[in-house]
């Protein structure tokens, strides 16, 4: 996949998880799926970093 295209679902990702995060915070009960997406969105952005070098 090209590095570009990770970067940007990564940042994708990143952004959705911490919604999530933030919207279960706002409702007081726990949202599934907030951590797991920040986790692959940031790995997705490490990974775009490592293969453009």
């Amino acid at each position: 996949m090209d590095s570009g295209l990770k970067l940007v679902l990564g940042v994708i990702f990143c952004l959705l998880g911490v919604i999530i995060l933030i919207g279960s915070l706002l409702l007081d009960r726990f949202i599934p799926g907030g951590f797991i997406c920040l986790g692959i969105g940031i790995i997705l952005i490490t990974d775009s970093q490592h293969i453009g070098k």
